[in-house]
């Protein structure tokens, strides 16, 4: 029963990342033959910081459950942080896409690739951080 929680936050967190990848995706689609939806926008930023808030409950649940942090070093440590730094990207990049007026042409499409980017890159980083922690 211990890793319940654990389990809980991990699957928030995997939901979370579908939503860092499908809007982005679902915009440059969109994009083509019109303008992406500012719903779109809502459900990165939304699942952006639903990663960051998910990534701090996984600090919680440790600090609470085993009253102490995990031991985060070498390459996991790495990772954790090209993860920190995606999410950060994809904040940043949904809190912009936000505050445009216009959800069309270079900068719309710029922005939604690279919070596309970023959940790659931090799909690849939770890959790491998975197999060294």
């Amino acid at each position: 029963m211990s890793d319940l929680p654990y389990a809980l936050v991990q699957v928030v967190h995997n939901l979370g990342a579908a939503g860092v990848v499908a809007p982005p995706v679902g915009a440059l689609w969109l994009s083509r033959g019109g303008a992406p939806s500012r719903r779109l926008a809502w459900l990165s930023t939304a699942s952006w910081a639903l990663q960051a808030l998910t990534g701090a409950g996984f600090a919680a649940v440790s600090w609470l459950g085993k009253g102490a942090l995990p031991e985060v070093e070498g390459v996991a440590l790495q990772a954790l942080a090209v993860k920190v730094a995606c999410t950060l990207v994809g904040v940043s990049a949904g809190a912009i896409l936000l505050r445009l007026r216009s959800a069309t042409g270079a900068p719309s499409r710029w922005l939604w690739a690279t919070s596309l980017a970023a959940a790659l890159g931090a799909l690849f980083g939770a890959a790491f951080l998975r197999w060294y922690l």
